[in-house]
């Protein structure tokens, strides 16, 4: 029977390695994972080594997954969902094989279901997961990846696990914030949209027919006006200028400012705890922003960290972290608890956007309601246009 040599982890974190007996190199990861094991490289004695890097960025699409570009990817509270049943499995000692197995079976979901599909035959096969991970941007972003590569490199991929719905939390807890501050003026816009051009209709003398396809009609327009601009927005250039112009806007560029840079310090925190090299977590941490302007400020002070500079000054130099922020990191590298000073510095921002944000909720239904009223007015026009005519009518008759 072939000899396979590999090196796992065990669930203290510590790397072993050693030789096993199997049919192939699945059979090997398969035995390895039966015996508590995390696998992290599995080869045959007479095979060359093999090597696994992980990608600073999103990889390059496959065909597969150009078509999916028209389709919404995983949402934050999915996500979240998840990794937190992924990590409860795992700390349970069930085998990342096995685990995997469990939640494609429950998943309701096409697109996770294929990705999980793809992420068991990996690891079957003794390669990384996060390989797989990779393989499908639509589920999963670079920074999710990179954080689940970290935890396999340690051998503690359910604290990982964690991480990232921490992560995907907190997005979802800013976005349904924003919902439902928006809810009420836009479920009053939704409705007098819809009643008004019925009473056009009937004003005008249209038939039956027009009045029932009327709020069909501008339903679908609707519905199809947000699907186009999600698709714009998918464009790169597009992208960027509107990312451009969320940092200029009044009473939306301070708000936008903190959260990114909150996002940037969370997502470079745990990528620093986990091992990752500083510029590569530099360059994935910047990608989670959220921000393309701010990212590609972030991102060109990379190749001075990889020449030596220290992470404060280097972020220093890119002049998107405030004074105090810089202040923290330095004091975290001289301490030696860099990752902790950068999630206080995060809670910072976190605090200063939590007290911003107010206002601007409190402006964002006010901006609805006078998009409402310019639609009201404009229907009012037309309907009195409308019966003016209807008059004139009656009038020379």
């Amino acid at each position: 029977m072939p000899l396979f040599q590999y090196q796992a982890k065990d669930r203290s974190g510590r790397t072993v390695s050693g030789t096993v007996d199997a049919t192939n190199r699945r059979e090997a990861a398969a035995i390895l994972q039966d015996q508590g094991f995390y696998p992290t490289r599995v080869e045959s004695r007479q095979a060359g080594p093999a090597t696994t890097t992980l990608a600073a960025g999103p990889p390059d699409p496959s065909p597969a997954s150009r078509l999916l570009f028209f389709v919404p990817g995983l949402t934050p509270k999915a996500q979240a969902a998840f990794f937190r049943r992924l990590s409860s499995l795992l700390t349970a000692g069930v085998s990342l094989s096995a685990a995997l197995e469990s939640l494609r079976r429950t998943s309701r979901g096409w697109l996770l279901r294929r990705a999980l599909v793809d992420m068991q035959a990996t690891t079957q096969a003794g390669s990384p997961c996060s390989l797989a991970m990779q393989r499908h941007p639509q589920v999963f972003s670079p920074l999710q990846v990179a954080l689940f590569a970290a935890g396999e490199r340690v051998g503690r991929m359910e604290v990982a696990c964690n991480r990232i719905a921490d992560l995907a939390e907190s997005s979802f807890r800013m976005w349904l914030k924003v919902m439902r501050a928006a809810a009420y003026p836009i479920g009053a816009l939704v409705v007098a949209s819809l009643v008004l051009p019925v009473v056009h209709y009937f004003l005008s003398g249209g038939s039956l027919l027009d009045v029932v396809l009327s709020p069909v009609r501008f339903l679908g327009g609707l519905v199809l006006e947000f699907y186009i601009l999600y698709l714009l927005l998918k464009v790169p250039a597009i992208s960027y200028a509107w990312d451009q112009m969320k940092l200029v806007l009044p009473f939306v560029a301070g708000l936008t400012r903190r959260v990114c840079l909150c996002r940037f310090l969370r997502a470079f925190a745990d990528l620093f705890d986990a091992g990752v090299p500083v510029a590569t977590g530099l360059i994935l941490a910047s990608d989670a922003c959220g921000n393309r302007p701010i990212a590609r400020r972030l991102k060109r002070v990379a190749p001075q960290m990889e020449q030596g500079m220290g992470v404060a000054d280097a972020l220093e130099s890119s002049r998107v972290l405030s004074v105090v922020l810089v202040d923290l990191i330095r004091t975290g590298e001289t301490t030696g608890q860099m990752d902790s000073m950068m999630r206080k510095g995060a809670e910072y921002l976190e605090a200063e956007a939590e007290a911003s944000s107010g206002a601007a909720m409190a402006v964002l239904p006010l901006l609805i309601w006078l998009v409402f009223a310019a639609m009201m007015i404009g229907q009012i026009l037309a309907m009195a246009g409308v019966y003016s005519g209807q008059i004139d009518k009656y009038i020379n008759m």
